[in-house]
C-alpha cells in the first residue's frame, strides 16, 4: 500500500513537471507523468489505475484538451507491464496500427504506425525482464496517445514522419527512467535508502 500511495503522489505531482512540447501543439506538453503514471497501475493494480485516471482528469492543465489528457495511455501502459492480457499486449497495438492507417494520414505516414510492433515483438519473443516490460509499456502509451492525438489534435503527415526517430529515442529513454523510478520507489518503501544513508553516516563517524 505504501508503494501505491507514494507512486500515486509522485504521479499527481509529476504531471506539472514538463520536459518537452508535443509536436503540432503549443499548448500540450510531455511531462514526467509519462514515467510515473504507468507505475501507479504496477504498484496499485487496476483499482489504483482508475483512481489515478480520475485524479488525472481532475488535475488536467488544459480543460480544452481533455481528450488528449485523459491519462488513458499511461493506464494501459501500466496494464501492459503488470498484467498478462493478450488484448493489451497484442491486439491493442495492432488495432492502433489499423486505426492509424485508416485515417487521413495513414498512407502518407504508414511507417510511423509500425513502431507499435515493438510491444508485440516483446510479447511474442517472450522477453520478461524489467526493461522489456517498461519498453513495451511505454510503446503502448505511445500508440494510445498517438491515436488520441490523431483525432483530437493537429499534426500533418510530414510531422508524423519527422518524429519517428525522435519517438524511438524518446521511448528508449522513458523506459530507462521508468525502470530507475521503479527501483527507486521500491528502495524508498523498503527503507533500503535509509539504511544506506545510516551506514554512510556510521562510516563517516569512524573516519572522523
Amino acid at each position: 500500500m505504501n508503494l501505491f500511495l507514494l507512486t500515486l503522489s509522485l504521479a499527481v505531482m509529476s504531471k506539472f513537471v514538463a520536459f518537452s512540447w508535443v509536436i503540432g501543439s503549443v499548448k500540450t506538453f510531455f511531462s514526467a507523468i509519462s514515467v510515473t503514471g504507468p507505475l501507479v497501475v504496477v504498484f496499485g493494480g487496476l483499482p489504483g489505475g482508475l483512481l489515478y485516471l480520475f485524479l488525472n482528469l481532475l488535475c488536467s492543465v488544459k480543460k480544452t484538451l481533455l481528450f488528449t489528457q485523459t491519462g488513458l495511455p499511461n493506464l494501459l501502459a501500466g496494464c501492459y507491464w503488470k498484467g498478462n492480457s493478450k488484448f493489451i499486449k497484442l491486439a491493442l497495438p495492432i488495432f492502433a496500427m489499423a486505426v492509424f492507417w485508416y485515417s487521413t494520414w495513414g498512407t502518407s505516414a504508414a511507417w510511423y504506425a509500425t513502431l507499435w510492433l515493438i510491444p508485440v515483438l516483446i510479447e511474442l519473443c517472450g522477453f520478461n525482464n524489467l526493461f522489456s516490460k517498461a519498453l513495451g509499456a511505454t510503446w503502448i502509451a505511445h500508440a494510445t496517445g498517438s491515436i488520441l492525438w490523431l483525432y483530437f489534435g493537429k499534426i500533418t503527415a510530414d510531422q508524423w514522419v519527422l518524429i519517428m526517430p525522435i519517438a524511438l529515442i524518446e521511448r528508449f529513454c522513458l523506459a530507462i527512467l521508468m525502470v530507475g523510478m521503479y527501483k527507486l520507489i521500491q528502495a524508498v518503501c523498503g527503507y533500503k535508502i535509509f539504511g544506506l544513508l545510516k551506514n554512510m553516516q556510521q562510516g563517516l563517524k569512524r573516519v572522523l
